[in-house]
């Protein structure tokens, strides 16, 4: 493999990162698929970065997105110090900070991703340095970036850097989108002059709009998503694959038709887990108007794409569902983020990111469960019931943490009185 690396890198004259094709084995007892490899321009595999990401994945649990998030920002930083001539282990403390706080003023990143960027480039190089890789300069640079000595045995070293705080929060939290402010994002997404690429933008915020779903979990969802969800309900049969049958109109039709019949009987939803946070799998409810989209999606625009780039096979066809215009590879977590977040949002106009469209669904959620609250109880209602109620369809432990979004619909109610709210919902 590390061959390849190498033949591949001399193409490339910046540090760069690929996923390792397949499953990975990163320990006796732990293999990992999509793991994240950092490539040197001249020499292959990037072993600095490698030893710190296996060391993340085998003791410290961490997942394939982290390690891809944690391999790019290491590129990122290498790619900097590259630009200004200056080895990978040679930085000085004021290259660190100057590049922390120019990619803020040039408002790549905010705030939060600047403390992330700071404090992975200190974890690494903490690492490094307490293991005595990368030399006496790295070392140096190492303890004047790090809060905690440069020890093996401090396994969460402490960063110096602090992101500056930003102005006081509305409500003491980020604005969610209204349902205006939602819709001209969606737009937003589908304004691309090609067919593929704005259905695929559009019903990527439309289903974390529709379903509330995490980025990560938006990531996961495959044409074996989609197969499980339409079983669920008898749609397709124990074997049947709706992804090969972009050819066959009258299954196409029959299976359109059986969910045109359920909704006529008052169903809304499908439902169908999903792995998200921490690795674990939720119930997620995906209303049928959705699914008849992505269905629409995947058997046009999406088989089509696959058609004329020369992707068509059986694996391109039964992968991930939202592929890149590129490779037909499927989409990375930092690639939707930043597709919804720069397509979507600031094209809009609109403040916020792909999060934010999914507090947008849990604040409308909320607002139904306080509508049926008030029906039924008047204003004796169980805040608590409609917490609990909330936290399972958000997937969060903890439904004290969704308090706010509970705020939120009693502020619009509070905004537009009773009956005004009680009839917008």
């Amino acid at each position: 493999m590390i061959t390849l690396m190498q033949g591949f890198a001399r193409q490339n004259a910046h540090f760069h990162c690929i996923n390792g094709s397949g499953v990975i084995k990163i320990s006796e007892r732990l293999k990992l698929p999509n793991y994240p490899i950092v490539v040197h321009p001249d020499y292959g595999v990037f072993e600095p970065a490698d030893a710190f990401i296996r060391e993340l994945a085998a003791w410290r649990s961490q997942r394939s997105g982290s390690l891809q998030d944690i391999a790019r920002i290491i590129c990122i930083w290498c790619n900097y110090l590259q630009d200004h001539n200056v080895s990978w282990n040679e930085p000085g403390e004021h290259h660190y900070h100057r590049w922390l706080t120019e990619a803020l003023s040039a408002d790549r990143i905010g705030r939060n991703r600047q403390a992330r960027w700071a404090g992975v480039v200190m974890r690494w190089c903490h690492f490094l340095a307490s293991r005595n890789i990368g030399g006496p300069l790295l070392r140096s640079f190492a303890a004047s970036i790090s809060a905690s000595p440069l020890s093996v045995e401090v396994l969460e070293p402490q960063p110096r850097f602090r992101a500056p705080r930003g102005p006081k929060l509305k409500h003491g939290k980020r604005s969610i989108p209204n349902e205006d402010e939602a819709n001209r994002v969606l737009q937003a997404l589908m304004n691309h002059p090609g067919a593929f690429m704005a259905e695929r933008n559009w019903l990527l915020g439309r289903t974390v709009y529709e379903t509330g779903l995490r980025a990560m979990g938006v990531a996961a969802l495959s044409c074996d998503t989609l197969n499980a969800l339409l079983r669920g309900d008898n749609l397709i049969g124990p074997s049947e694959r709706v992804e090969f049958l972009a050819s066959d109109r009258v299954r196409k039709a029959s299976i359109r038709e059986k969910m045109y019949h359920l909704a006529s009987t008052g169903r809304q939803n499908l439902i169908v887990g999903v792995r998200e946070k921490r690795g674990k799998t939720r119930n997620v409810a995906f209303p049928i108007p959705l699914v008849i989209a992505l269905l629409q999606h995947l058997w046009g625009e999406r088989n089509r794409f696959l058609r004329v780039s020369g992707s068509s096979n059986r694996e391109k066809l039964s992968g991930g569902f939202w592929l890149s215009d590129r490779d037909a590879v499927p989409l990375t977590i930092t690639a939707i983020k930043d597709i919804v977040k720069v397509r979507g949002f600031k094209a809009a106009g609109v403040k916020g990111s792909i999060h934010s469209l999914r507090a947008a669904f849990l604040t409308r959620y909320a607002c139904q469960l306080l509508q049926d609250a008030r029906t039924k109880f008047g204003y004796n209602y169980d805040t608590r019931g409609i917490l609990l109620t909330l936290a399972e369809i958000a997937g969060h432990e903890d439904p004290e943490t969704l308090k706010h979004y509970l705020d939120e619909a009693q502020i619009r109610e509070s905004l537009v009185g009773e009956r005004e709210f009680l009839r917008a919902i």
